[in-house]
């Protein structure tokens, strides 16, 4: 549930709400159609008006809680056995177990029908051994069907009442038998079936073709000493001996990450990988069988002596055998382990610190640990009907109660029948015998119904072998085989047992009084319920603290509906805490002889009365000086860039409550690293993966950055040597000269000065103007003939051509010709090979390198944060690698007028210094010269104008069906999968 709060009020929208989050923006989002929650309550629309004030708070937090005090989220998980990790050890807040009914049908013959019935089954405790029994020759106490005997005991018997009998019917079908106990031995089960009295021993499966009764439990005849001691015994449908479970008693069993229980091996015994039988072996013990799930990895701890083990299937059938240890993948029709324990008879501590635990690594050693939850249901049943109404068991604030939904009513005959149209329509008032049915409105309408001799219908389509409730409240009954009278219809019903399960206009709740709390573990937690059949099982967890989605500020509010019959809704625009510090106070201080880490401060002192704090300042230079700087006039938000820029940093707001937001500075290389993002279906399950998606590209794919300058310093000096004529001064040289290195007369060296430097006085016997292909004496003429040599590094025209080669080769592979996409710029503000060349770099860098964007979307499971690096663990090669978590969207979409839905959009990119090179390229353009703009060349060298129309005639399609494992194992410019 996702609950919204502004100026401490609570806020409700009919719209979806997005929310999104970037690095480099200032974004906000806007609230539409919001309006107070007190409108619904109280439905007092004229007197309530809501307009927030500017800058009041908005809390947008999942989870059931109460703004301003201590509050709790809810975990929901669903399922048979749930398996669920916590970070705290809570108890369940709420259980809640749904009822079910099960009834073999059939169509040919039709079952259930007046001659073939079907009996339903729906939830209950699964040991049918009444809790109402007692000892005879005995003291003894009663604990859930546990009887605590003590003193001295002969032959005893398990009787019920007065009768000396349990007198127990079991309908026919197939049951088990077991028993257990300290002292006893031989415990068995006196069976009357036919008239015969037989002996039902421990652990033995017995099939009845028809009703039999359960006459007595003993145990043979033995004397007991003075002492107390414990005896058990369990009757239950099927073919297997399950757990032990007192009468009419549901169960709810955590069970932490070792699945191993060492309290209930059987010692002395070896389970036989061969066909999954326990057999004798002093040195070793066996372990109970263990629940587990199909087709899933188990890891078993290596011991030192080995181990042996079998799968079974849900009737404790053999399936295969378990050789060895470690990982271990259950077969797909599994229901049960059973593992060997070798161990030395002097170190019977191997059992103790043996591991069973699901998946397929190993984990640190847990020992076992359970907690239980016995629920005693009273003789109730949790039923459902076709149309999935359901009783519900709830466990929740120490009691439990049954909210019932389904009623039920056993025909006896004896009601008031009478006939209907037809001598074979038998009807009855049925509210006359039940309370609170529903009715179906008409006649066409399909009654919830269930009974084990008919199936439902609509009252207008009645036909043989059909029951149906009618609007009038008759219950009616189609049925030509047993109404040849309607004496003998009645007669027919009180010895068959008919029964009617039926909605409940209005559901009634059974109190069961106080239970237990379940507690669950830290870490990994298995729920099971133990019952006579499995259901779905649905537990409310109390995290520690709720979720806080976003925090941010109303900045205004518009669009206010000013109709007193219905709400003042309103849309009400929420600033990011980036985006309030653009636009809130301007500051008016000086930042002088601080460090970057102290001017953060400053900042950051000025703003905590918003709520703000120094989160964490991981980036280079950040004991640098701050020489002077002011703030006036500039927001906190200005200021922050202003350091961002001049450290290569980043910066942005982390929510640590609802009251506090941290400021985070990062260098992108010491960004905070989160969970790596892998790509298997386990890690898409386990995190609620929604979608993974990614682009791939270079921006305009300039793969060439060809840059020429008019007057660049040459890579290498010249050296010419110049004849005088006698009367000149002025010597001309073939470039234009960048710097001289040196000049010489006849081997003997001359002094030179630039003639700047000459206007300041520097005396020198040559001089020369830089740029200029020609240079001077000081007035003095050489002899005709006398050699001149200079030595010089000229100016001359620069050229410099940068390749992106991927790209140069991925355009080859893909159109068969090796052209190249190319960027020439003219320009003569760059006086090295070197500067040229690295102007061309940054742009070829920024330019032509791919930039990977990843698109992540999970439902309700928040992932990471902005500014952390991520490793994309990819199955292709060009995908894995570190990314950037550079925005976050969360959106909130309204499934109905209580529930929400809740997804979360991450953008990941590779580029984490983009922005480094950009500026560089950006700040050599600005330049006053050499900057392109109009009549930039950009030319493409790449034929891609041959094209023709192709015409296929009398052709047929055929789409190929996938195959393989669908593994994603393509290159990155390939639609194709393997």
């Amino acid at each position: 549930m996702i609950k919204m709060f502004i100026n401490d009020e609570e806020v409700v929208s009919n719209k979806e709400l997005v929310i999104k989050e970037e690095m480099l923006a200032t974004p906000s989002a806007i609230l539409n159609n919001c309006y107070p929650k007190t409108w619904e309550d109280i439905k007092d629309y004229v007197s309530k008006f809501y307009y927030p004030r500017d800058y009041s708070r908005c809390i947008i937090g999942q989870g059931s809680f109460e703004h301003g005090t201590n509050r709790y989220a809810k975990l929901n998980i669903s399922g048979v056995f749930p398996t669920f990790e916590t970070n705290t050890e809570k108890p369940f807040d709420k259980i809640q177990i749904d009822g079910k009914s099960t009834q073999i049908t059939s169509t040919d013959p039709v079952s259930p029908s007046p001659d073939y019935p079907s009996e339903i089954e729906c939830v209950r405790g699964k040991n049918l051994i009444p809790n109402n029994c007692k000892l005879i020759d005995a003291n003894y106490t009663k604990e859930y069907g546990k009887l605590t005997v003590s003193g001295k005991l002969s032959t005893s018997y398990l009787y019920g009442g007065s009768t000396n009998f349990i007198g127990l019917t079991l309908k026919a079908g197939t049951y088990t038998f077991s028993a257990s106990s300290d002292t006893f031995v031989n415990i068995y089960a006196v069976v009357n079936s036919n008239g015969t009295i037989e002996n039902w021993n421990n652990g033995i499966t017995k099939t009845f073709t028809s009703d039999v009764v359960v006459q007595s439990i003993r145990c043979n005849e033995v004397t007991v000493s003075t002492g107390t001691y414990l005896w058990i015994a369990q009757l239950e449908k099927g073919t297997v001996a399950t757990d032990y479970l007192p009468y009419d008693i549901i169960q709810v069993k955590d069970v932490g990450k070792n699945l191993f229980n060492p309290n209930t091996v059987l010692k002395g015994y070896l389970v036989d990988d061969r066909n999954g039988n326990a057999i004798y072996n002093s040195g070793s013990i066996a372990s109970d069988f263990i629940e587990i799930k199909p087709n899933t990895n188990y890891y078993i701890t290596k011991i030192p002596s080995g181990n042996w083990g079998a799968w079974y299937d849900e009737n404790k059938n053999y399936i295969s055998g378990i050789l060895g240890y470690q990982s271990q993948l259950s077969p797909a029709n599994a229901k049960y382990m059973r593992l060997t324990i070798s161990y030395s008879q002097n170190n019977l501590e191997y059992a103790q610190s043996f591991m069973v635990s699901k998946g397929s690594v190993s984990i640190p050693f847990e020992p076992y640990q359970e907690k239980i939850l016995n629920i005693d249901l009273q003789g109730n049943e949790l039923c459902s009907l076709p149309n999935n109404i359901k009783d519900e068991l709830v466990i929740e604030n120490g009691r439990a109660k049954i909210i019932k939904k389904v009623g039920k009513y056993n025909i006896t005959g004896n009601e008031a029948w009478a006939l209907s149209g037809t001598e074979s329509q038998p009807y009855i008032n049925f509210g006359n015998y039940v309370d609170n049915c529903k009715y179906p409105a008409t006649s066409t309408e399909l009654p919830n119904l269930l009974s084990n001799y008919y199936l439902q219908i609509a009252r207008n389509n009645l036909y043989d072998g059909r029951i149906t409730l009618s609007p009038g409240k008759a219950l009616i009954i189609y049925d030509t085989i047993h109404n040849t009278s309607l004496a003998n219809f009645k007669t027919w019903l009180k010895s068959a047992n008919v029964v009617v399960y039926y909605e409940l206009a209005t559901p009634t709740e059974i109190d069961l009084g106080e239970v237990d709390t379940l507690s669950t573990f830290k870490g990994v937690n298995n729920v099971s319920l133990d019952a006579n059949m499995q259901t779905n099982m649905n537990l409310t967890y109390l995290w520690e603290n709720y979720k806080l989605l976003f925090c941010g500020i109303v900045k205004n509010s518009g669009n206010i509906s000013l109709n007193p019959r219905y709400p003042h809704f309103g849309s009400f625009q929420i600033l990011d805490f980036k985006t309030f510090l653009s636009e809130s106070d301007t500051l008016d201080f000086v930042i002088s002889n601080k460090t970057i880490t102290e001017a953060i401060e400053m900042v950051i002192d000025a703003i905590s009365t918003y709520g703000f704090i120094l989160g964490n300042i991981k980036i280079f230079g950040a004991d640098d000086v701050i020489g002077a700087y002011s703030t006036q006039n500039k927001t906190a938000y200005d200021v922050f860039q202003y350091i961002a820029e001049i450290t290569g940093s980043r910066w942005f707001t982390r929510l640590i409550d609802e009251k506090t937001i941290a400021i985070d500075f990062y260098d992108p290389t010491l960004m905070e690293r989160g969970d790596n993002l892998e790509y298997n279906e386990k890690y898409f399950e386990d995190n609620y993966v929604v979608d993974l998606s990614f682009s791939y590209g270079s921006r305009d794919y300039r793969n060439k950055q060809v840059i020429l300058s008019d007057e660049i310093y040459a890579s290498i000096d010249y050296t010419e040597v110049i004849l005088s004529n006698g009367y000149q001064t002025t010597f001309n040289t073939e470039n234009n000269i960048g710097i001289i290195k040196s000049i010489y007369i006849d081997n003997t060296e001359k002094t030179f000065a630039t003639n700047n430097e000459k206007e300041t006085g520097i005396d020198a016997e040559f001089y020369y103007t830089p740029g200029k292909s020609s240079f001077e004496s000081d007035g003095s003429t050489y002899p005709a003939g006398t050699q001149i040599t200079i030595t010089y590094t000229p100016l001359v025209r620069g050229r410099q051509v940068v390749y992106n080669n991927d790209e140069v080769a991925r355009i080859y592979a893909q159109t068969g010709r090796k052209g190249v996409i190319a960027r020439y710029e003219s320009r003569n503000d760059i006086l090295s090979s070197k500067e040229l060349d690295k102007v061309g770099q940054s742009y070829i860098k920024y330019k032509g390198s791919p930039e990977v964007i990843l698109t992540l979307t999970t439902e309700e499971k928040d992932l990471y944060n902005i500014g952390q690096i991520v490793y994309f663990d990819s199955p292709i090669p060009e995908l894995a690698q570190d990314y950037m978590i550079k925005s976050k969207q969360i959106k909130i979409i309204m499934i109905d007028e209580i529930s929400q839905k809740v997804f979360f959009i991450y953008e990941l990119t590779s580029s984490f210094n983009a922005e480094k090179e950009i500026n560089y390229f950006d700040n050599q353009r600005n330049k006053n010269k050499g900057n392109i703009s109009v009549g930039e060349t950009i030319t493409r060298n790449i034929d891609i104008e041959n094209t023709a129309n192709i015409i296929f005639k009398d052709m047929t399609i055929n789409e190929a069906s996938a195959t393989g494992n669908n593994l994603l194992n393509s290159v990155l410019n390939s639609p194709f999968v393997e």
